[in-house]
């Protein structure tokens, strides 16, 4: 329907929130008119009070110039086209003018699986998460999160999980849900929500769309272990004793839980490799484990470390011998060495080269 000529009806937007204010306005009527306004509902019942579903009619009277502005509270009928319609009472002139009355209310998957999608234990599945802002065009600012995620996931939106369009009407923003999940995620299918929650929205509201995360268990390999030959290297310098670093690695699905054990001249034994450990002076057997629920494999290698550091013996520079009544005297590796005499991993033994002394 249009107006009839010469008559024009005005509202301030194209679109209100539900309950809103909308501001109308006309002209082209006769000065000091009563017009009669009444808003119909055109695509579904809301609120009404008449059987031809319009609301009750109300009245205003125009100015000098046969114009007019007026209030009207908007029906809380989200997603709904309405219609005013203006009749002049004196000479039965009637204009229209149209509106709607909507939410960004619509969320779902745009997967090529929907909103199903699988992932092996430890992996990422992802989902493309459409979201239509239907017909409202004032400026709406949305939150995206999810609920009913299992343990051991962490989620992560594409460019972050907050959508501000300013004029949302007739909008559509794919945005990238990637779920991770772990090793201690159960094997299993999950139901999951995500909401898309109004922060700055007039109008808005809450809304969800179910999605299904199915974690499947890994394939299974049995643990391969690839570990060093010999290792020989010094001690460090004035230490009985050196930090050997050194590269063991493993295969397996899943991936296998490393242990390590020493053995000889070294002890002690841990988690992971061990490699970055102090190896005392000598030779120590290195045993490294790799476990998975598929079995596992055992490696050893030796790690020798060498003593290239000589002690430092401490002499008195000068000794008498006194020698006895046949002639003949001895010396003591005490009478000679100090005490101050030292060895990083302690003196083993102190020979002198000769102890007897007689007349020549």
């Amino acid at each position: 329907m249009v107006s009839d000529p010469g008559i024009t009806i005005i509202t301030d937007k194209d679109d209100y929130a539900p309950l809103s204010n909308a501001v109308f306005s006309g002209s082209g009527f006769e000065p000091f008119e009563i017009v009669v306004l009444r808003v119909k509902n055109l695509t579904q019942p809301c609120n009404t009070t008449h059987s031809d579903q319009s609301y009750a009619p109300f009245s205003v009277t125009t100015d000098e110039n046969g114009a007019f502005v007026t209030n009207w509270t908007v029906c809380n009928c989200p997603g709904d086209s309405l219609r005013l319609k203006v009749t002049g009472q004196n000479l039965g002139k009637v204009g229209y003018a149209y509106f709607t009355d909507s939410t960004p209310n619509n969320i779902s998957f745009v997967n090529p699986s929907g909103s199903s999608v699988s992932t092996v234990q430890g992996s990422s599945a992802v989902f493309n998460v459409e979201i239509k802002f239907t017909g409202n065009k004032n400026s709406c600012t949305v939150n995206l999160s999810t609920s009913g995620l299992p343990t051991g996931t962490t989620e992560n939106w594409s460019g972050g999980n907050s959508i501000t369009v300013e004029q949302a009407g007739n909008t559509t923003i794919v945005k990238t849900l990637t779920i991770t999940t772990s090793g201690t995620t159960p094997i299993n299918s999950f139901s999951f929500l995500v909401s898309a929650t109004p922060t700055a929205c007039p109008g808005g509201d809450i809304v969800n769309a179910s999605g299904n995360l199915n974690v499947t268990a890994p394939s299974c390999t049995v643990p391969v272990l690839s570990v060093p030959g010999v290792i020989e290297v010094n001690s460090a310098a004035n230490l009985c004793n050196t930090i050997v670093n050194y590269t063991a690695t493993s295969t397996g699905t899943p991936a296998p839980d490393i242990t390590y054990s020493f053995s000889g001249d070294t002890t002690g034994s841990g988690t992971g490799t061990g490699s970055g450990s102090s190896f005392n002076v000598g030779t120590t057997t290195v045993e490294i484990t790799a476990t998975n629920s598929c079995g596992s494999d055992t490696e050893t290698f030796t790690v020798t470390v060498v003593d290239d550091t000589a002690p430092v013996v401490d002499a008195v520079s000068q000794i008498t011998v006194t020698l006895d009544a046949s002639g003949a005297g001895s010396l003591a590796v005490g009478d000679v060495l100090n005490s101050t005499s030292t060895d990083a991993c302690g003196i083993a033994s102190e020979v002198l080269s000769q102890t007897s002394f007689g007349c020549s």
